[in-house]
């Protein structure tokens, strides 16, 4: 089956670390970031080395054998039919799902060349919306720690498991979801995520917080981490020692201080419009957290710092996010937002087996009109995979937007189940596509000015790249 073969190319890919001739670069790299030869063998890692089909080779290249690495992602299909090998020149690192069954493979490039990273795609066996990197491996110490900490890449797992903490797991490339954070609470009730202080190390941790404000009954933790500018997990450990950094992760700022922080950043709260903007923010924020004793201290917090009495800030005007949702294209027919937010509606289950398509998309409206709404009807139908229609529906009563879902609730689609799924995701996929096209003009126009920083130039070559890749297929 397709874990059997996946097992074997485990077992060639570390052989390769050991024999191949080109293998020093990667184990160079490997002892750069201070690794050992136990923590490698621990954790599986093994070398894929250059070439277009050493993998097929190695495992056989019969019809059985090809379906099944074509299958796994291993191997991808050219337009002839013929096969080439996915991962070349790269430090491969098996990826376990929660019970320790191998499901695909991250890669990290030696040498030059783009992406840094490349992981496995979504596959039958293989889901990045639910799937955290080292879970199975550092599930017993989670327990122990009572905590689980959340970093952004599979060597920060490993160089912390290395210098002795080794209750830290990755997600496999996207932001985090509900349903990684289920699997999180499921081990311990604190998740501690600790990601770099750039601007995409606090975007990230601004999406994580949006994703599990849903989760947080009274007894559960979140808090943040986040590093020094030019730092990672790794280099700091390395640098400062255990205790300092387990010192570190105790004094994580808790996500009450880091919402209220974020928010008034910008703002001079000595005056009165800004502290009626920081409540008009956070409200909605509020909003999505659960009916009990931490919402009711959040919210007289919100009423401390903005000066406004409980009762004001209940009945203040909503939040403009009741803004209507995009339905109509021209002809009638719905708009890619609204035909996802009615498919989901239909079909909330659509919401597990899909999470990584929702996790990449934005979940402000300047980004994407209606997707706040969007995200929260995903939140809803993945914290309640059980639920159908009316009770989706009735969970959102409260929603300004509720007359407009029930109206997207009654829309007749065409098609089975299956084929409700296909265009559910390629609605999303659409999606992806024009935030992506957004994203890029305004990098492009703030390169043009010359205002881009290095993550923000990172980020334009490779929206350039996945806009070359789009243009190929």
């Amino acid at each position: 089956g397709l874990h059997e073969v996946l097992g074997r190319a485990r077992d060639w890919y570390a052989q390769q670390l050991k024999d191949h001739p080109d293998a020093k670069q990667a184990i160079d790299y490997l002892k750069s970031r201070g690794l050992d030869g136990k923590t490698a063998l621990g954790f599986g890692i093994g070398f894929a080395p250059d070439g277009w089909n050493n993998l097929s080779t190695a495992l056989g290249a019969d019809a059985t054998t090809t379906k099944a690495l074509v299958n796994t992602g291993l191997l991808i299909t050219k337009d002839d039919g013929g096969h080439y090998d996915r991962f070349r020149q790269r430090i491969m690192f098996p990826i376990e799902d929660y019970r320790g069954k191998l499901i695909g493979f991250g890669g990290r490039i030696i040498g030059q060349g783009e992406p840094k990273y490349l992981n496995s795609p979504e596959t039958v066996l293989f889901h990045k919306g639910s799937e955290l990197y080292g879970l199975h491996q550092a599930r017993r110490e989670i327990g122990l720690a009572a905590e689980s900490v959340v970093v952004e890449g599979y060597m920060d797992v490993i160089g912390l498991a290395q210098n002795g903490i080794k209750h830290a797991v990755a997600t496999m490339g996207t932001a985090t979801t509900a349903s990684h954070l289920q699997r999180l609470f499921r081990a311990a009730p604190a998740v501690v995520f600790c990601f770099d202080g750039d601007r995409a190390g606090r975007k990230a941790a601004w999406k994580a917080m949006q994703a599990a404000l849903p989760l947080l009954t009274d007894e559960r933790q979140v808090s943040f981490l986040l590093l020094p500018q030019g730092e990672d997990p790794d280099s700091l450990i390395r640098q400062e020692g255990t205790d300092a950094f387990k010192a570190r992760l105790a004094a994580a700022d808790p996500l009450p201080s880091f919402l209220f922080d974020s928010l008034s950043n910008e703002l001079d709260l000595s005056r009165l419009d800004h502290r009626a903007r920081l409540a008009d923010q956070a409200k909605p924020l509020l909003d999505a957290l659960p009916a009990g004793t931490f919402r009711q201290l959040m919210v007289e917090r919100l009423s401390q710092i903005v000066g406004l009495s409980e009762q004001a800030l209940a009945e203040s005007p909503k939040q403009k996010a009741a803004a209507p949702i995009p339905t109509q294209k021209k002809g009638g027919s719905l708009s890619p937002i609204a035909l996802a937010i009615s498919l989901l509606v239909q079909q909330p289950q659509l919401a597990g087996a899909l999470s990584e398509y929702f996790s990449v998309l934005p979940n402000d409206e300047e980004s994407l009109k209606g997707s706040t709404l969007l995200q929260e009807l995903f939140t809803c139908a993945q914290v309640g995979p059980e639920l159908n229609t009316a009770q989706l529906l009735e969970r959102m009563r409260s929603h300004p937007q509720h007359a407009a879902l029930e109206k997207l609730a009654g829309q007749q689609h065409l098609g089975s189940d299956d084929k409700k799924s296909q265009v559910l995701q390629d609605c999303l996929i659409k999606l992806q596509n024009e935030c992506r096209e957004q994203e890029l003009n305004a990098l492009l126009q703030l390169s043009q000015s010359r205002r881009l920083n290095d993550a923000e130039n990172t980020t334009l070559l490779a929206l350039l790249q996945a806009q070359r890749n789009r243009a190929a297929d």
